[in-house]
Order: C-alpha cells, then sequence, then structure tokens
C-alpha cells in the first residue's frame, strides 16, 4: 500500500518559527529598562524612608506638655499645720499609707505622722528620698525628725500646658525601666527583639501558628520595631503598602539605632489609656495615671499589668474590665516565672495581689483654672505659646493649694445667698507680690471668664488713698492733720455742664481732719482735696504704683471711675502695703526644662514707688479705717490687738463692691457684681469686707507691723481743729507727720481722756507713740 505524500509547504503544528533577533533584544532591552526604573524607584523610596526614619527619631521626637507645680509646703517646728491637711496634701501626690518600707508611703499615729519622701527634683535641685517624723499640737508643727531643720514636701502638680496633639506623656531613659518591666514587655510582645534586625520572620511563624492553634488571633507577628513604628510615623490605615512601609522602615531604625533606643521611644510612645480628650503615652505618665506613683515604685504585678494593656487598653481596662485586666496580668506573671525572672512565691504573692489602680484615674487636669490662666499669661512673655505646649518645661509657682481652696469656698458661700452675684479674689503675699491665690469666679463648674484678670469694674473709694498719698507729698500743705471741708460744692465745664459729688449717705459733715476723710469715705472732703492738688498729679501717683492704663484726669477719676481689674488693684494696693516698694505682681518663681535643668529664674526686684514717709502715714490711717472707720466691721470677729489695713470700696448705685486689705504676710482684694453691672445692694463693707473677713480669719493672725522710717515723728493733736495738744487732752489723738510738719500752734487743752490713741499704744505694745 503505498504511503501517504505530505502536502509540499505545510509544519509541523508543534513548531513555531522563533522570533526574529531583533525583536528578541528588543525586550531584553525592555525589561531591564523596567528593572532599573523600578530599582530607582525603590531606591528613592527608601532613601526617602530612611531620612523620614532618621529626622524624626534624632529631632524633636514628642511635644511634652509643661507641668504646674504649686509651692512647695515647708514642714519646720512652729509652722501651722493639721495632720489631716497633710495627710490630705499627701494622698493628693499619691502617697499610700503602708510600712514605710517604700518611698511614697505614710503612717499616722494619732498626731503623729511618719512619712518615708519620694525622691523630687526641685527647681533647685533633687533631693533624695528619706524620712520625715513629724508632730503636731495646737495647731503646729511641734517636733520635727529629719536630716535638717526644715523639709520641703513634693509641691502638687496643679495642670499642664497640652500641645495640639492632646497627648501626655512623661519622658524616661532606658536606664530608668525597671529590669522586670523589660522582660516582661520582650517575653509578651517580642520575644526576638535583641536578634532580629527590625522584622522577625520567626516571630511571625510562631504568632500565626498559635492563632491557628486557637482558632482566633492570639498573638501578633509585629516585632517592637515594627510597632514603634506603625506609632510613631505611620497612620491607622490597614493595607499593603503601609505594611510595606512598615516593614522597611523597622528595618532601617534598626540599623541606624541599637536596641535600647529603640526600646526607650517604644516605652515613651506606646499608648495606655485616655482621660477625656488626652491619651496617656508611656510607661512612665501611664504609671502615675493608673497607680498614682512614679514608675520605680511599681510592683512587679503593677508592671504587668501595663505591660498587659498594650494590647487594648480599653479592653484590659482595670476599673471597667477587672477580671479580664487580672487573667492578662497574671498570664504575664507566669510568662515572667516561665522564664525564671520571678521565683515561683513570687510569682505566686504577685498573682493574689488586687491590681492596685486609684479609684478614679485622672490627670493633674488645671484643677485652679484662673490660676493656671495667670501663669500661661506671664509665661508668654518670655515664651512662645508653642514652647509652653511642647517642650515639657517644669513650671515651679508660688499657687499655694489651701489658701485657694479657702479663697474660692469663701467666694462660693456668699455668692450662694444671692443669685447672679459673681466675684474675684487675689491673695498676694505682702512684701513679695507673689500671688499665692486667684479665684476668678463663684460658684463650682466649667472655669469661664476671669474676672480677677478682665473685669475691669470702677474701682470706687479704693482711689482714695492714693489721693491721700498725692497730698501729702505736698506736706507744705497738707498732713494727716490738715483741715479739709466735707460740703457740696459743684464744678461747672466750658460747655454748660455741671458735676457736683455726693457722699454715700447724702450728707455732709462740714470741717474735718484730712485722716477722717480717708476713714469715714468722705467724697466731697477728698475729691476737693485731689482736685486740689491735680487729678493728673493723682493719676500719676496710681501709675508709679503699677497702673499703666491711659486714663483721662476727669473729675469723676476722684470717685473712682477708674476700671481696674482685681489683679491690677492687687498690684497698686502692694505699693501701699509694702511700705512704698512695689514688687512686680507674680506666680512663677522657676521655670526647669524637663530634665530639671534650670532655665529660668524670676527675679521680682522690688522698685520705691512712694516715699517711705509717705508710705508709713497712708498705712496709719488705712489701719485707722479698720479700727474706727468704714471697715470696722470686722473686729466683730477679730480680737482688738490684731492690726490689720485696708478700705473699702463701692460704686454708683452699689453695682460694684470692693475691698483691699491685708495683715502682716497677706494682702487680699475682693470684687463682687453683677456681670450686666446690675446694683447688687452692697457696699464694700456689707460685702466684699465679708468674704475677706472669712478668709483671714482662717490665717495666722499676723499683724501689720510697720518699721517707723526716718523722716517721720508723731504728735498729739485736736480730733476737730487739727492743732497741737498733749497726750491726756479731751479730744487729743496721735498722728505721724512728716518731720518738721506737725502743727506748731498749740490749742487748748481740756484734760480727759483722749478719744484716738489706745489702739495705736497696743500697736507700739503698750509704749509711748
Amino acid at each position: 500500500m503505498a504511503g501517504r505524500r505530505k502536502r509540499k509547504g505545510t509544519r509541523s503544528p508543534s513548531r513555531r518559527a522563533a522570533p526574529p533577533p531583533k525583536k528578541r533584544a528588543s525586550v531584553r532591552r525592555l525589561f531591564w529598562r523596567l528593572m532599573a526604573v523600578a530599582a530607582v524607584v525603590i531606591t528613592v523610596w527608601v532613601v526617602w524612608l530612611d531620612v523620614t526614619v532618621r529626622s524624626h527619631f534624632e529631632g524633636r521626637r514628642w511635644q511634652v506638655p509643661a507641668r504646674i507645680f504649686a509651692s512647695a509646703p515647708l514642714l519646720y517646728e512652729g509652722a501651722p499645720a493639721s495632720v489631716q491637711g497633710l495627710v490630705r496634701h499627701l494622698k493628693e501626690l499619691g502617697y499610700r499609707a503602708g510600712d514605710l518600707s517604700r518611698p511614697g508611703s505614710f503612717l499616722q499615729t494619732g498626731n503623729q505622722l511618719k512619712i518615708h519622701l519620694r525622691p523630687f527634683q526641685f527647681e533647685d535641685g533633687a533631693v533624695p528620698a528619706r524620712h520625715v517624723s513629724i508632730e503636731v499640737a495646737n495647731g503646729a508643727i511641734s517636733h520635727l525628725e529629719s536630716r535638717g531643720p526644715v523639709v520641703r514636701l513634693e509641691p502638687l502638680e496643679v495642670g499642664r500646658f497640652y500641645p495640639g496633639s492632646k497627648e501626655d506623656r512623661i519622658l524616661i531613659s532606658r536606664k530608668e525601666l525597671p529590669d522586670v518591666m523589660v522582660k516582661a514587655l520582650i517575653l509578651t510582645e517580642d520575644r526576638d527583639f535583641y536578634s532580629h534586625h527590625g522584622i522577625s520572620l520567626k516571630g511571625i511563624a510562631r504568632a500565626a501558628w498559635q492563632n491557628l492553634k486557637a482558632g482566633r488571633v492570639v498573638q501578633g507577628g509585629s516585632t517592637l520595631t515594627q510597632q514603634l513604628v506603625k506609632n510613631f510615623y505611620l497612620s491607622a490605615e490597614r493595607s499593603l503598602w503601609r505594611k510595606a512601609n512598615e516593614a522597611v522602615m523597622a528595618i532601617l531604625l534598626d540599623a541606624h539605632y541599637d536596641k535600647d533606643a529603640i526600646l526607650e521611644a517604644y516605652a515613651n510612645e506606646v499608648y495606655l489609656g485616655q482621660s477625656g480628650q488626652v491619651a496617656i503615652h508611656g510607661f512612665a505618665r501611664a504609671s502615675l495615671f493608673w497607680f498614682g506613683r512614679p514608675l520605680r515604685q511599681l510592683s512587679a504585678a503593677e508592671q504587668a499589668l501595663l505591660v498587659g494593656m498594650i494590647r487594648g487598653p480599653a479592653y484590659y481596662h482595670p476599673l471597667r474590665h477587672p477580671d479580664r485586666a487580672r487573667k492578662r496580668r497574671n498570664h504575664i506573671l507566669a510568662l515572667l516565672e516561665e522564664a525564671g525572672v520571678l521565683r515561683p512565691d513570687q510569682a505566686d504573692w504577685a498573682r493574689r495581689q488586687p491590681l492596685g489602680v486609684t479609684d478614679t484615674p485622672r490627670l493633674s487636669a488645671n484643677r485652679y483654672p484662673h490660676y493656671v490662666e495667670w501663669v500661661r499669661r506671664q509665661l508668654l512673655e518670655f515664651y512662645p505659646e508653642d514652647v509652653l505646649r511642647s517642650e515639657g518645661l517644669r513650671i515651679f509657682t508660688a499657687l499655694q493649694p489651701e489658701l485657694q481652696e479657702r479663697v474660692q469656698r469663701a467666694l462660693d458661700q456668699f455668692a450662694r445667698t444671692r443669685p447672679g452675684l459673681q466675684g474675684a479674689f487675689v491673695l498676694t503675699e505682702r512684701e513679695t507680690g507673689a500671688v499665692a491665690a486667684l479665684a476668678g469666679q463663684a460658684g463650682t463648674g466649667i472655669a469661664g471668664f476671669n474676672r480677677a484678670l478682665d473685669a475691669r469694674r470702677p474701682i470706687g473709694s479704693l482711689i482714695k488713698p492714693f489721693i491721700l498719698a498725692t497730698a501729702l507729698q505736698h506736706p507744705e500743705r497738707y498732713t494727716l492733720a490738715t483741715v479739709v471741708r466735707d460740703d457740696p460744692f459743684e464744678l461747672r465745664f466750658e460747655n454748660g455742664d455741671t458735676w457736683s459729688p455726693e457722699n454715700f449717705d447724702r450728707e455732709s459733715k462740714g470741717p474735718m481732719l484730712l485722716e477722717d476723710a480717708l476713714v469715714q469715705s468722705r467724697n466731697q472732703a477728698m475729691v476737693r482735696v485731689g482736685l486740689d492738688v491735680g487729678v493728673d498729679q493723682v493719676l500719676n501717683t496710681l501709675k508709679a504704683a503699677g497702673h499703666d492704663a491711659d486714663i483721662p484726669p476727669w473729675p469723676a477719676v476722684l470717685l473712682g471711675a477708674v476700671p481696674m481689674a482685681p489683679v491690677q488693684v492687687a498690684r497698686v494696693y502692694t505699693a501701699l502695703a509694702a511700705g512704698g516698694v512695689a514688687p512686680r505682681l507674680n506666680s512663677i518663681r522657676a521655670v526647669t526644662d524637663a530634665k530639671g535643668h534650670p532655665l529660668k529664674a524670676f527675679d521680682y526686684a522690688p522698685e520705691q514707688v512712694l516715699p517711705s514717709q509717705v508710705a508709713y502715714l497712708v498705712q496709719t490711717a488705712m489701719l485707722d479705717v479698720m479700727q474706727r472707720g468704714t471697715g470696722r466691721s470686722v473686729y466683730q470677729s477679730f480680737p482688738r490687738d490684731y492690726f490689720v489695713a485696708g478700705k473699702t470700696g463701692t460704686t454708683n448705685d452699689g453695682r460694684d463692691s470692693w475691698f483691699a486689705g491685708y495683715n502682716g504676710r497677706y494682702l487680699g482684694v475682693v470684687w463682687l457684681g453683677h456681670d450686666d453691672n446690675q446694683p447688687t445692694g452692697l457696699t464694700g463693707a456689707s460685702g466684699a469686707l465679708k468674704v475677706w473677713r472669712q478668709v483671714y480669719r482662717q490665717l495666722p493672725a499676723e499683724s501689720v507691723v510697720m518699721a517707723q522710717p526716718e523722716g517721720v515723728e508723731w504728735a498729739w493733736v485736736d480730733n476737730r481743729t487739727g492743732l497741737r495738744l498733749e497726750e491726756g487732752c479731751e479730744n487729743a489723738r496721735a498722728l505721724p507727720f512728716l518731720e518738721g510738719t506737725a502743727p506748731e500752734e498749740v490749742g487748748p487743752c481740756k484734760r480727759g481722756r483722749s478719744l484716738i490713741g489706745g489702739w495705736i499704744r497696743r500697736w507700739f505694745g503698750g509704749g509711748e507713740p
């Protein structure tokens, strides 16, 4: 059988013609070009990630809020104190009643208090942990056992200036991390941390196997380095692109920095809770937030709890989900036991411990917001806003929390008796100008308008001591014994308008001594004096005392038509209270960086703004205001030998009630009024003075003591005519004068009891004035 013949020109179906040599070369060139482009893109990408990693890690990594501290309480024998007050302060600091074995503990036995103080970085240096024993009797420390005669307690942290990120953290170094916590962190989150190069394939495989066995996600495959990269550089987006960035950046981070640097950054970055809008970051801040104690004082069980919360601070919230949190903590303790970090007995003891968190974890919120605002405004003179909120400054203030509480309570209690009434109270140290307390509103709740700083209201009769001070600088015309006229008069202006001042009681008392015009707050008499010396000169005295506003010299100024905020009144009255020396009002003692290195010491050098002799005369008259004038109601509560000075102030229709007064240590200014400027029905004596009195009743009774300056002499004068008398004459009064200005003309003397002089003798300790 003849075979089939193949058709000419046909090809086997399994064979294909090879591409032409030119086409093959073209494909290869395209491939290598694409590879080159890809290499360039990847190189650029890696270089960009590398720059990002290094620039952020080596620069300022975090915005750390500034911390604001109150004044540190001083303990010494004789210092006013109560055991209850000291215990309250210690509890506010997070101290716990205990066996004194660890810093941050105390033990109370009756009127005896033993404290194991924590170390603290004060503005002038670090103070180590130490033991202190205190006994209190009759409202004062009767016995103190310590390394020195004076002990500073830790100051309360009263506020923070938060960055825009609303993150709160306290930075710590690697060496400050407890060893148990580091080992718990490695065992729980990244067992291969010290051997991998940023990512761990073994860790990923181990996590996948554990998750497969459990049937759910029980372990993550990310290393600590990857977690840090994710939190530090990247968003929370879930995508392959983000994971790729995370892996490469982790490798780069591990290549550039040692393990301790990475661990330190992780310990400061990790998220561990939330307080309102503020996120808690880092183990150091979380320790204070959850336990009220520094990280170095936490037990192994407490450290394990913090490490356990890394997986989910809300899920393992120890107050909302205590059983869940305890189970997680005990799991980590078991890992520590297995690894030999804890002995079996130690681990068993730790598992039996309560969680130990505070009942109400909270940040050191700005508990005194109006005072903190005053601090912020003063700091802005030296630091920009972003520095205040991001550099971790430590700000030491003059705030005395116990006085702040008393001031606020007095204001609140009085305002509750009159719906809608508002007020402010500023309390300063008389000689230094340090603001010990500042309340800007009456009533609790969210802090609003800060009336202590921003409510500029007419000061009324508070202007009168400055009229007197101005007049006494013209001794050829005025002394305290000069007779002035308290009777009606009228001023007519060029446009035909008239102005006629009236007294508060709508009566006139005729001729009286200049000192009596101040003591009785007589408008007509004091305005006459002010017009005589010049309204502009009175304003100059006010300006010298520290009020720098530009005020037109209208006659109404002499009735107190000078709008001032309470803090401004406190500033000018400090010049009177400090003997003519005006220290600048201040709230800040020092500022340090986060490590405690001093940045700025605030030196508020006082300045002589009034002659000391004139200030002495004015103070004498202000003492008399309280003894027998418009402020005399304080002696319904005070003993007669407790000498305080001050001046009441009331504006038209009782729209503003003012009082400014001081004892030997503190100057206090109170304002009461309505925000809509409606009448209050109060005078300075029936309103503001009562609030002031309530606070000063609780202060040590330190009388005003004035050293008589050279160039001042005392003389007895007639209470009605101002003529010279001898002691023992009827109507005789002792008054101070600038040397050589006492009246020379002698008046008739009728022997009898001197009207004025008893309180002056008591003031001089029973001797002669």
